[in-house]
């Protein structure tokens, strides 16, 4: 076999470890901030999709695994958003609320799921890499293209948000 023809077999072989290695953790991220199960899968197939078209260039970044986490979050936040408009105009138009799609967690959970989406974009996207997806602060700034200083203080305003929301009589500092 001339050299290079084994090429194409190694990248689609690095793609398929990309994805049986990041799939459900990346579900687990959109899930957080989508609230849906269903949404989350979409956006991270969605996601798989531009890396799967983009996979030449993506291969030779040194974290791929670390782009395709910045594009789901940016998919998710965004059809978060587009949620929130229809969800504004829906009540507007008509007297009772859009039924949300949601999967079925104990009260505390969507007490804290709500929470976390409730804070701001930066805030929610340091907390869900560094808790949920289990990140250094490095790789959640590196994600989030920002220094690791600021996504230090981030996570710490997030804590102190949801601590603050979650039992107000026991803000830790």
């Amino acid at each position: 076999m001339p050299p290079g023809e084994d090429a194409p077999l190694q990248s689609a072989e690095t793609f398929e470890l990309l994805y049986r290695s990041e799939y459900a953790r990346l579900v687990r991220l959109a899930f957080v901030l989508t609230g849906s199960v269903g949404a989350a899968e979409e956006e991270v197939q969605e996601a798989f999709a531009v890396a799967h078209r983009r996979w030449r260039t993506l291969q030779r970044y040194e974290r791929p695994d670390l782009w395709m986490r910045r594009v789901v979050i940016n998919r998710s936040l965004s059809r978060r958003r587009k949620q929130q408009s229809a969800a504004r105009l829906a009540s507007r138009l008509a007297a009772e609320p859009v039924p949300v799609d949601e999967p079925v967690l104990r009260e505390p959970d969507r007490a804290l799921w709500a929470a976390v989406r409730s804070l701001p974009r930066r805030q929610q996207e340091v907390l869900v890499l560094v808790v949920l997806d289990q990140r250094s602060f490095s790789e959640a700034a590196e994600v989030l293209d920002c220094a690791e200083t600021t996504a230090r203080t981030h996570y710490r305003r997030a804590r102190l948000a949801l601590a603050a929301a979650l039992d107000p009589t026991e803000v830790v500092r």
